[in-house]
């Protein structure tokens, strides 16, 4: 064999070698999804696969052969997309502090040829008012569209008919619904997203479902530290514990991950849709983000340069996140001397606020009004935050 081609296939061979070794393993009983990587996606917010369990997934499958059957089977999965949590997001939101939905995800799967996605982006994209009033919830909720969703032992319609949907659970490989997107598919399958989500255990960010971690202890002490500390190193140790033959370990170290993963996914599409209404809180979102995935730098970039655009934004971020650390239930203060320091702080941070109200830019106006009700109110509560002796 000649050199030239031996090399060749020495690099496929790697590269091959590489793309199993970064695969992520899945405990037994969660789906493998597959489908999601960079270069399948094609429109909506970006997801990775743990967006797609410990919550309510459902899957609508397209494949378009024209312009006028990727309309209809996009219509079809507007239809669904009531169902995402996303959906409840009011159209007027008071993000400073609000509580993002979770618990049901809805995404496209392109299942067509190698046209479909430019057929699907070319009707998403579509400038026709009708069209585009339609689809608005879709557009609303970023609905994630990729090539090829699926995980080993998923379901398909029958004689390859699409659309088609079904349902998972926040755990299990076995779909609640599988079915055409007739009127009686589109009843049954809401019928059991309802029941779905009706079981969904409680969920708190980088846990999720898991109440006091019995095996990766390490988590707790890296978000309770005073200075930030990036969750590389022991996101790292629980990746490797979903392989633990142990399957209690397996279970708590894939609810951790997901947990963890998609609250970095949570933040990041939140900070793209708050940054132009509320800069300020985008701004202590993203010191958020970046104090434990340092290199989410890049992906927020752009939301980044928006709020440096805005004056005096990110003072008020800076203020937020003091009133979220204080404000929180379980903070004390070690004795009366850091309850007085911490006022005087408070007092200092009024004046700001109070110069800051007479913004000429409404955002930061309004912002600084808000927070200093919340300042005042601090102000009294501090002093009696005083651990007991």
């Amino acid at each position: 064999m000649p050199m030239r081609r031996l090399v060749l296939v020495f690099l496929a061979v790697f590269a091959a070698a590489c793309a199993v070794a970064a695969k992520v393993p899945v405990a037994e009983g969660y789906p493998a999804w597959e489908g999601l990587d960079e270069r399948d996606y094609i429109w909506g917010r970006k997801i990775v696969p743990s967006d797609l369990r410990q919550k309510v997934t459902v899957v609508v499958e397209v494949a378009p052969t024209d312009e006028e059957s990727a309309r209809e089977q996009l219509l079809a999965a507007a239809s669904v997309v009531s169902q995402d949590s996303f959906a409840g997001i009011p159209h007027a939101v008071v993000w400073s502090h609000y509580k993002m939905p979770r618990g049901v995800t809805v995404v496209v799967s392109d299942c067509g040829g190698k046209e479909s996605a430019d057929l699907l982006l070319g009707v998403l994209k579509s400038k026709d008012e009708g069209l585009s009033k339609k689809l608005e919830t879709f557009k609303r909720v970023r609905t994630p569209v990729y090539r090829g969703i699926t995980f080993p032992g998923a379901p398909g319609p029958k004689e390859g008919k699409r659309p088609f949907a079904y349902v998972m659970g926040h755990a299990g490989v076995e779909p609640l619904f599988a079915g055409a997107l007739d009127a009686k598919g589109l009843a049954a399958l809401k019928a059991a997203v309802k029941a779905a989500k009706a079981k969904l255990p409680k969920w708190r960010p980088f846990y999720g479902s898991v109440v006091d971690p019995q095996h990766f202890k390490g988590l707790e002490t890296v978000l309770n530290s005073s200075k930030p500390k990036p969750l590389a190193s022991e996101f790292s140790k629980i990746r490797k514990g979903i392989q633990d033959k142990d399957p209690e370990v397996s279970k708590e170290a894939q609810i951790l991950y997901d947990a963890i993963e998609q609250t970095r996914s949570d933040l990041v599409v939140r900070i793209s849709m708050e940054v132009w209404t509320s800069p300020y809180r985008a701004a202590y979102d993203v010191a958020e983000l970046t104090k434990y995935w340092p290199s989410e730098k890049r992906s927020v970039a752009r939301y980044v340069n928006a709020i440096k655009a805005v004056p005096d934004a990110d003072k008020l971020g800076t203020v937020f996140g003091k009133i979220v650390a204080w404000a929180d239930p379980s903070f004390e203060c070690k004795n009366e001397a850091e309850a007085k320091k911490i006022v005087s702080e408070l007092r200092k941070m009024k004046k700001t606020l109070e110069r800051l109200k007479a913004s000429k830019n409404m955002t930061v106006q309004g912002g600084a009004m808000a927070l200093e009700s919340e300042v005042d109110e601090l102000i009294d509560v501090i002093p009696s935050k005083v651990a007991p002796k």
